[in-house]
């Protein structure tokens, strides 16, 4: 394993600040086809009367009291934080459930009420009804946005006036025509309170309709609506498809009678059930209607799969609706720019960009295009498109690939910026290539070309009975050798070596009880080894970061190339006034060592243990690990100029 060090390319994530304004959704009122196009303004917090028809007439037209789901419905689209009541009217009217506040709790409160005050007697009382109705309204103080559903089967008592009924209330009312309901009432209800208005062909399509009405004031977009029917046994797959600006979907299922099976299939072919939810998804089922949630869903296409139960004794009338809600403010993203710089001068090296989400999870991939251009070098201008990177969640990159200018040296920056467009997801974004005095990751056989090149030998390294052994190049104005020219530069090298307290205590957390019974039979320095990483396992101490050498100066005119010298180490517990009032913190050095390194030279050195790194690698042992994890602390300077300190984990295997 290689651990470079070099003055050339280091990257750092970036974050973008969030500096994107909300956007209003335009919204067309569905069940009015008269209706203006208007802008939809998602309200801070809803608040929804929904005033039933309970008259006599019900018990024909609604013997299943689907207008009671119809209800449950409503309240399960409402979004947390709003509030709802619920009220009656036939002869009379009265209140069912009061103001109550939607979540978890609240939902099932105004379900059960609704569906035990339901009673199907009476005449037809309007006035009454719409004056019940304003007595909750004026109960909903904090609410910034207040509205009715109303849904009524007949004809209003004579003396019902609108024209003074509705204005009363103040607020828009949502009227929904079923049975014998005079539309024309019903339509000019709707349109003197700024309402909409809704027909409802069976009971069963007032399920579909009052979720209608509820998406419309939470700004939902309506994505695919259908109705049919679905006879015993068959199954019928509706797809509807997510896009990339798609912050959320809602599908809702309502049948009339019997029972349907309802699932979603994700774009990715596995299926969305009750029992297998990804974060983000919810699944609401009722005995006639399931709604199917998911925010920031999978972009593609998706199936609703509907089967009505075999057992049925008829067939069944289903309305599907699908909505979905647009990404308000766009998610921010990270973006870093890093390009290679081949050996020979002229030949063209890999400029790779990578753009993250930056926001809260879960997750989103950035998708699209990156533009590239450069002030020197070549190509002036070019583009990629972005790919899932393996492994990493919400991270994408592409590479394109550029041929420095010679004005661009050693230690320069090249002129080049990656402009993220940015996609219906994620908001644009800017990245230039940086130069940090500071550290790169270089594994297997790859050249450092500039800086300082430490190789630890074999694969992450090893650690002996007696040292850790690795070679440190300095190639500060040429590619490190064994042998060569020395280019006149001069690099001071310090390097520590830490155990990895957390790491060890992974390893005794894991020690069999013959291993851990073993460890009483240890001497007292290992013992004290072993007692402090029990104290990073359970908490009571931590481990000290790994504290940087100073590397020897490189502007000493006495200072003689490939002298190793070793720093003074601090062993032991950090028993300091300020410690002792805080948790403690433990030490886990193996060793340290200094070195001056020609330009254009390597020199192989051995990092002698000290007596607590001896102690390590012997606990590590009896614990059955055949490694050492450890953090590998590396300062270097280059010619006299700014320290620069880069740390590394790695396991040493242990000889």
């Amino acid at each position: 394993m290689r651990f470079a060090v070099t003055t050339a390319h280091r990257v750092r994530w970036l974050f973008a600040a969030l500096a994107l304004a909300a956007l209003a959704i335009a919204l067309l009122a569905r069940s009015d086809e008269s209706r203006a196009q208007a802008t939809c303004v998602k309200p801070q917090k809803l608040g929804v009367v929904f005033v039933i028809d309970d008259s006599g007439s019900m018990l024909s037209n609604d013997p299943d009291k689907l207008r009671g789901s119809a209800v449950g419905v409503g309240v399960d689209q409402l979004p947390d934080g709003s509030v709802a009541a619920v009220t009656k009217f036939s002869t009379d009217a009265s209140v069912i459930s009061a103001p109550t506040l939607i979540d978890a709790n609240g939902r099932n409160t105004i379900k059960q009420a609704t569906a035990a005050g339901l009673a199907s007697s009476g005449s037809t009382d309007y006035a009454d009804g719409l004056a019940i109705a304003k007595t909750q309204l004026d109960l909903m103080t904090d609410a910034d946005k207040k509205v009715v559903v109303f849904m009524s089967d007949g004809v209003p008592n004579s003396g019902f006036d609108a024209a003074t009924a509705v204005p009363a209330l103040g607020v828009p009312i949502y009227t929904v025509r079923f049975g014998t309901a005079d539309a024309t009432i019903l339509q000019n209800m709707a349109s003197l309170s700024g309402g909409t208005y809704s027909d409802a062909q069976s009971a069963g399509d007032l399920q579909a309709i009052f979720g209608r009405a509820v998406s419309s004031l939470t700004c939902d977009k309506s994505n695919v609506t259908e109705s049919f029917t679905l006879a015993p046994g068959v199954t019928r797959t509706i797809p509807f498809v997510v896009s990339a600006g798609d912050g959320s979907f809602r599908a809702l299922a309502a049948w009339s009678t019997g029972k349907v099976g309802v699932r979603a299939i994700r774009p990715d072919q596995s299926a969305m059930t009750p029992d297998a939810l990804l974060t983000g998804e919810a699944f609401n089922s009722q005995p006639t209607y399931a709604l199917l949630e998911g925010q920031l869903p999978a972009v593609g296409t998706w199936n609703l799969e509907l089967t009505a139960d075999a057992s049925n004794a008829a067939a069944t009338n289903v309305t599907i609706d699908v909505f979905k809600r647009g990404l308000a403010i766009k998610r921010p993203t990270g973006i870093q720019v890093f390009c290679n710089r081949a050996a020979q001068k002229g030949v063209a090296a890999p400029c790779t960009v990578t753009v993250g989400d930056a926001g809260p999870p879960p997750r989103q991939t950035p998708t699209g295009a990156v533009n590239f251009t450069a002030t020197r070098g070549t190509p002036a201008t070019a583009s990629c498109q972005l790919q899932p990177t393996p492994l990493s969640p919400g991270v994408a990159s592409c590479a394109i690939q550029y041929t420095p200018s010679d004005q661009d040296g050693i230690g320069v920056a090249f002129p080049v910026t990656a402009v993220y467009e940015g996609d219906g997801v994620f908001g644009p974004t800017t990245g230039v290539h940086k130069l940090i005095n500071a550290a790169c990751i270089e594994i297997g056989t790859t050249k450092c070309v500039s800086g300082v090149a430490i190789d630890l030998s074999g694969k992450g390294g090893t650690i002996t009975s007696s040292n850790i052994p690795m070679t440190i190049g300095c190639a500060a104005g040429g590619q490190t050798q064994k042998d060569g020219p020395v280019t006149g530069d001069l690099c001071g090298v310090s390097v520590a070596v830490d155990a990895d307290g957390k790491g060890m205590a992974k390893v005794l957390k894991g020690a069999t009880t013959n291993v851990a019974n073993s460890l009483k039979t240890l001497t007292s320095s290992v013992k004290n080894v072993a007692t402090q990483v029990s104290q990073v396992l359970s908490g009571s101490a931590s481990q000290n970061n790994a504290t940087p050498v100073t590397p020897p100066a490189t502007n000493d005119p006495n200072a003689t190339p490939g002298a190793v010298t070793n720093k003074a180490l601090r062993r032991g517990l950090d028993v300091s006034a300020a410690a002792k009032k805080k948790k403690r913190k433990v030490s886990f050095r193996l060793g340290t060592a200094q070195v001056l390194i020609a330009g254009g030279n390597k020199q192989a050195i051995k990092v002698p243990l000290t007596k607590r790194g001896k102690a390590v690698r012997t606990l590590m042992r009896k614990l059955k690990s055949k490694t050492v994890p450890a953090i590998v602390t590396v300062s270097f300077t280059v010619n006299g100029n700014k320290v620069t300190t880069v740390r590394q984990k790695v396991k040493l295997r242990i000889r």
